[in-house]
């Protein structure tokens, strides 16, 4: 007895038998067709099942595990897709949700609907379909699991839990920072320079208008274009008034943009346009300037109600339709203010009347050479304001010229030298024609001397000045009941000019004299000219025949004489005898406003001057000077230290004398000797700046021959005959800010 051979064969039909089958057995037969057959298809089936539990973990090897896994849910893919519609990975930042290589939900549901549709190539067994499932017995309990560590969908940062990104309303602040500062590009153009164009571009948008003439733009608090207008001046028509209504109407505070474009130049004078662009920063010196060309470019960026000069100005164009009449300016507008050159536009330029050295030749747009020149004041208006005529030169006809009022401290305008006093003469605020202060002279030998840089000019002269007698005083040195007035010549050398009051009949008393002695020896003038302690005018004057004296304007003595007078030692002193300045005859008096000049001003009465005393050259009709620093360095002004030389603010100092001897064979310079000896500002005159002694551990040699040395510099017959020189200095191109 044998079995039947099986085979996994599916087999198409199970053999149906006939009543006309013979009976045939065996394993071919008849009668065993229908057992194969059916025992094919058994072992087939066996093969598949056998097949699908190949592999499959024990929890999940029969359909009723698998099921089990997948929480007996007919409609488990769609009870996934829902689950996670409503979930999302849970994190505390933003980086968290970053995944780039995940499958989207299309993919998903794709997979999800192929699965229950009709199982893929690729997970069409039970072992592939649990490797998917992760092996995991309870794989519904899982998921369950792991959404419940995920949050739910939410519209803000809060609802994730995320505590290190920006909100949306704190990205709002960062991007209303950011938007507080905007770059802003003006450009402006004559019509010959057209390719430069004109208009305004915040952030590299264009947004104002381009129209002939001028073109006005308002920004507001965050950088945006409030309103914008242009007017054609050139065109006429009223639209100088029009434009000027228009600036004069935007409130206090607003950034105002002016750029032209075409021709600016005609009738912008009128309407009061340019007292509405003073109003919003513009400048006379600028806008109003005779330089303004035809067909120019012309640019201001200020702000409304600024005050004139406190915005920025840009002018570009050298003559009438110039090609380079192109301007383009950049700035950064921060928090609604413009910042340009260094700070914002309410007042941060450089102001009138800076000095600034460039190192180029020529002169940046607002900006003028220092170079002395004359200049209009309208034109320059907030210079002019500024310096006046502080920088005019000095009237080369004046010799010397004390104000002798505190401001002054007791200094020579001309040639900055010191008014040296002795005795306790010193300035008072007792008395003072101008200024508040004056020179006061004391009984005793306190008397003042100046001496004169320049020669004094014999031929021609005046001396001139205010003085308050008050008629005490020891006497001259010859015996006179007098007190003195003015004296040239300190020294006992032949000749003198001295002018003196009688303190008898209150006459003015002169002496004169050369080397051949006294040419007028106490000539009295008119009596009772000085009657009583008060300011008087006093001028003495030569024209080369005639000496006169004036009191208060009115001639009180005259001298024709063509004798000439002798100052040996050039020296200028107040109250006290000029040929024995030493002795105690000094007189008590008060000087103000005193001026000597190389030539002759009064022959005839004049009218009293009303104001200080003038030294300086006249400008030209509605002009004024511009400081001259061609070849000069600056030095600090000392106005407050006491341990320098005091200066007048403006004043300049000659350069320093050095000696050289050009020969070998017969050496002729050995030592600087001052002319009239012993004069005690003897530095001054070869140049030197006063220094302080104590800061330089050296003395001085009193013979060569004898080998004698003093320590003391300031010894008998020296008299200040040391100082310091000039430093060395570079040559750049100085500049005034106008």
């Amino acid at each position: 007895m044998a079995n039947l051979q099986e085979k996994p064969v599916w087999e198409t039909g199970i053999y149906q038998l006939e009543t006309s089958d013979p009976v045939l057995a065996g394993p071919d037969g008849v009668d065993n067709l229908q057992g194969r057959q059916l025992a094919n298809r058994t072992a087939y089936l066996k093969q598949q099942l056998d097949g699908l539990q190949a592999g499959a973990p024990a929890n999940l090897n029969t359909l009723q595990e698998l099921a089990a896994a997948l929480g007996n849910d007919a409609a488990f893919s769609v009870t996934v897709n829902n689950a996670l519609a409503r979930k999302a990975d849970k994190a505390t930042t933003l980086a968290g949700y970053g995944i780039a290589d995940g499958a989207s939900k299309t993919d998903l549901q794709t997979a999800v609907n192929a699965l229950v549709a009709g199982a893929p190539g690729n997970l069409n067994t039970l072992q592939e379909l649990a490797a998917a499932l992760n092996n995991d017995a309870k794989y519904a309990a899982t998921v369950d699991g792991k959404l419940a560590g995920k949050a739910d969908k939410a519209t803000t940062l809060a609802g994730y839990g995320i505590a290190d990104a920006a909100s949306a309303s704190e990205l709002a602040k960062v991007a209303a920072k950011v938007n507080g500062r905007r770059m802003v590009r003006v450009k402006a153009c004559g019509y010959v320079a057209k390719n430069g164009m004109a208009g305004v571009e915040i952030d590299g948008v264009a947004l104002g208008p381009v129209a002939r003439s001028y073109n006005i733009v308002l920004l507001d608090a965050s950088g945006n274009v409030s309103r914008s207008a242009t007017f054609d001046v050139a065109g006429g028509g009223g639209q100088d008034k029009a434009a000027a209504d228009w600036l004069n109407a935007v409130a206090d505070g607003t950034t105002v943009i002016v750029y032209t474009f075409d021709e600016p130049q005609s009738n912008r004078l009128s309407g009061g346009l340019p007292q509405a662009l003073y109003r919003c920063g513009a400048s006379s010196a600028v806008f109003a300037s005779d330089k303004f060309q035809y067909r120019s470019a012309y640019i201001l960026i200020g702000r409304a109600g600024c005050g004139e000069g406190q915005g920025v100005e840009r002018y570009r164009g050298d003559g009438p339709g110039s090609a380079d009449a192109q301007l383009d300016v950049v700035f950064e507008l921060v928090n609604g203010l413009p910042l340009l050159g260094g700070g914002q536009v309410s007042g941060a330029a450089a102001p009138s009347g800076q000095i600034a050295y460039f190192a180029m030749p020529n002169a940046p747009d607002g900006w003028l050479k220092a170079n002395g020149a004359q200049v209009s004041q309208s034109t320059y208006g907030n210079l002019y304001a500024a310096i006046g005529q502080t920088f005019a030169p000095t009237d080369p006809a004046v010799l010397a010229m004390l104000r002798l009022d505190a401001g002054d401290a007791m200094l020579d305008r001309v040639w900055n030298k010191q008014l040296i006093a002795y005795g306790g003469a010193d300035m008072s605020t007792e008395q003072s024609k101008f200024g508040g202060a004056s020179l006061k002279t004391l009984i005793g030998g306190g008397y003042a001397a100046l001496g004169l840089t320049d020669p004094f000019n014999p031929d021609a002269f005046t001396i001139e000045g205010w003085h308050y007698p008050t008629f005490a005083g020891s006497g001259g040195s010859n015996g006179y009941s007098a007190t003195w007035v003015v004296s040239m010549n300190a020294s006992a050398a032949t000749g003198e000019i001295s002018i003196a009051i009688d303190r008898a009949s209150r006459a003015p008393l002169v002496w004169l004299a050369n080397s051949g002695g006294f040419f007028a020896n106490a000539s009295p003038g008119t009596a009772g000219v000085f009657n009583s302690p008060r300011w008087y005018h006093v001028a003495f004057s030569y024209d080369g025949t005639t000496y006169r004296l004036f009191v208060d304007g009115a001639q009180v003595w005259s001298l024709a004489n063509a004798t000439r007078v002798l100052i040996p030692d050039n020296t200028l002193l107040f109250g006290v005898d000029g040929c024995a300045p030493g002795v105690a005859g000094s007189s008590a008096a008060y000087y103000q406003d005193w001026k000597v000049s190389k030539l002759c001003r009064y022959t005839a009465n004049f009218a009293l001057p009303t104001a200080p005393a003038a030294y300086q050259l006249a400008a030209d009709a509605g002009k004024f000077f511009l400081p001259n620093l061609c070849g000069e360095f600056i030095r600090g002004w000392s106005d407050s230290r006491k341990d320098v030389e005091k200066r007048a603010f403006g004043s300049w100092q000659k350069g320093t004398l050095n000696l050289s001897d050009p020969s070998l064979d017969a050496v002729g310079v050995a030592s600087l000797i001052h002319a009239t000896n012993n004069v005690q500002d003897g530095y001054q005159d070869v140049g030197l700046d006063p220094v302080n002694k104590g800061w330089y551990q050296i003395g001085r040699a009193q013979s060569a021959t004898l080998g004698s040395f003093d320590g003391n510099l300031d010894s008998s017959g020296w008299n200040y005959g040391y100082g310091s020189t000039r430093p060395r200095n570079v040559a750049m191109l100085a500049c005034v800010k106008y």
